[in-house]
C-alpha cells in the first residue's frame, strides 16, 4: 500500500521523489521518474503504482474470500484472482495436494494436471490439511473420468 502511494505521488509531483535524490539509488530513482513524462506526469512512476494497486487490490479480494477453488458436479470453479474460467471434471487428468518452492519458502496448494498439454496448474494459499481439505480432494477425484490415474 506505501509503494503505490509512492509511485502515484511520485509520478503527479516530482518534488514527492526529489528528497530521495541525495543516494546514488535516489538519484536514478529521480531520472527515471523525469526520462519519460507526459503533461507533467511520469509515465514509468504511474505504470509502477497501477501495477502495485492491482497487486494490492487482488490481494485484498482473495482475503475478503478465502475460497480458492469450488468443485461441482460440473468441475472446478476457482476464485477470481486465481483463474476466470471454470475447468470442467472431463478435462482434468489428476489433481493432488502438493508442495511447491517459491523463493525461500515452500508454498502448499492445489495442483491440477490437465489431460491435454497444457501444463500444470498450481493453486497456491490452499487449506492442504484437515477434514475439510481431505472431503474436497475425495469429492474431486471422485468426480474424475474413470481412466484418469490417481496421483500418488
Amino acid at each position: 500500500m506505501l509503494a503505490t502511494g509512492l509511485f502515484i505521488g511520485g509520478a503527479f509531483n516530482p518534488a514527492f521523489v526529489a528528497g530521495f535524490a541525495s543516494s546514488s539509488r535516489g538519484r536514478a530513482l529521480d531520472d527515471i521518474g523525469q526520462a519519460i513524462t507526459v503533461g507533467g506526469v511520469s509515465l514509468p512512476f504511474l505504470a509502477l503504482g497501477v501495477y502495485c494497486g492491482y497487486t494490492l487490490w487482488q490481494f485484498a479480494m482473495r482475503w475478503a474470500d478465502r475460497i480458492a477453488a469450488r468443485a461441482d458436479a460440473r468441475g472446478l470453479t476457482f476464485h477470481l484472482t486465481v483463474r476466470r474460467r471454470p475447468v470442467p471434471w472431463a478435462e482434468i487428468a489428476a489433481l493432488r495436494f502438493a508442495a511447491r518452492p517459491r523463493g525461500l519458502v515452500e508454498a502448499k496448494g492445489l495442483e491440477l494436471r490437465f489431460r491435454d498439454s497444457r501444463p500444470p496448474l498450481f493453486v497456491g494459499a490452499v487449506e492442504t490439511e484437515g477434514e475439510a481439505a481431505e472431503r474436497f480432494l475425495a469429492f474431486a477425484r471422485a468426480r474424475l473420468a474413470p481412466d484418469a490415474e490417481a496421483p500418488g
